[in-house]
């Protein structure tokens, strides 16, 4: 969360094509476009999990549609709990360790893509595993398979700009998401 005159916002850079693309003011229900048609809001309630059913307990849901007739999907949920460097260091040591975490044996990548003219983003380019799609205005078009690590070195770059160096391009010989 951030505050930008004495309103706070919740943001979130990383969480890849379903997630915010712009700061969201913590206001409960405020329906906002994201990638259009996609839109998203803050759901400001209880989850089915909370064993205590206080308002003082109640947790930020993020959900996003697709679509305005499409239901809401909950993406995850937040508290408005200051967390300090450590609690980060603790939450990304078991995303990218344990072997619950799909984090550990997939590869993802989202770029997302702007219209130089409106400056708006417009859509997204992911690689998950072992294919690339775009999306633009909620079409999703399949750019390419991916049938090699080196086919996957290049794509990475070709279409989101990523070069690797020499040591990344080795370091994920023998792990479990290598393309064999």
């Amino acid at each position: 969360m951030v505050t930008i005159q004495s309103q706070r916002y919740f943001v979130d850079v990383g969480f890849g094509s379903s997630g915010p693309t712009h700061p969201i003011p913590l206001v409960h229900d405020r329906v906002s476009v994201n990638v259009p048609p996609q839109t998203v809001r803050l759901n400001h309630t209880n989850i089915p999990d909370n064993t205590s059913r206080d308002s003082d307990k109640l947790l930020w849901v993020y959900e996003h549609r697709n679509a305005d007739d499409a239901p809401w999907t909950p993406t995850y949920c937040f508290t408005e709990t200051e967390f300090l460097p450590a609690d980060f260091t603790v939450m990304s040591h078991h995303t990218s360790t344990s072997k619950t975490s799909w984090f550990t044996y997939k590869v993802i990548c989202t770029k997302m893509l702007m219209d130089p003219g409106t400056e708006q983003i417009v859509g997204d380019v992911t690689l998950f595993e072992t294919a690339i799609k775009k999306r633009i205005a909620g079409k999703a078009e399949a750019l390419t398979t991916i049938t090699s690590e080196e086919e996957r070195i290049r794509a990475l770059e070709e279409h989101l700009g990523v070069k690797l160096s020499e040591a990344e391009r080795t370091g994920i010989q023998g792990m479990v998401s290598e393309v064999k």
